[in-house]
């Protein structure tokens, strides 16, 4: 009997709710579940909008997802920060179900990233030269968060705001 209640005691706790992170004109909401890392971006721009991932307090070597919206359609890529750039990660794009809308001058954008497997991060060629010490992905990490946002769709433009902070996902 005690286990039954137990059981059912755990079954109704409601899911936690999602890590909130705000800076200048942008708010980011991030919620680890089971399957991977669910990213809500919002921001005063109809340009690109960013989320970066590090484990160490640094922007290089940043796992970087930029989004925009073009002719209404959300376009997500991962870049690895290699400052002062940042190129495409080499290999396989990993970002899942990326929607978007531009409207009165914002940015929403939401997409998903799968957890990395068990272990450090491999160490990361960027295309623009460096190399950096991976990041893995997983839903209890501790992670230096960029957040920033551009006026331009041009994945090379510069942000007109970023910031960072340490955040942990759950």
């Amino acid at each position: 009997m005690n286990f039954l209640l137990l059981a059912m005691a755990l079954l109704s706790v409601p899911n936690p709710p999602p890590l909130v992170l705000t800076a200048e004109n942008m708010e980011a909401r991030l919620r680890a579940e089971d399957d991977g890392l669910h990213v809500s971006l919002e921001a005063n721009t109809t340009g690109w909008v960013l989320l970066g991932l590090n484990g160490r307090d640094e922007l290089g070597g940043s796992r970087l997802f930029m989004a925009r919206v073009v002719d209404g359609v959300a376009q997500v890529e991962e870049h690895i920060a290699d400052p002062p750039n940042h190129a495409a990660r080499p290999g396989v794009q990993v970002v899942s179900a990326a929607k978007g809308a531009e409207s009165k001058g914002v940015t929403r954008v939401s997409f998903s990233i799968p957890w990395d497997p068990a272990g450090p991060g491999s160490p990361i060629k960027a295309a623009t030269g460096g190399t950096w010490p991976g990041t893995a992905l997983s839903a209890d990490g501790r992670y230096w968060v960029t957040l920033a946002w551009s006026h331009s769709d041009d994945l090379q433009h510069h942000s007109a705001m970023r910031t960072a902070r340490w955040s942990k996902l759950r």
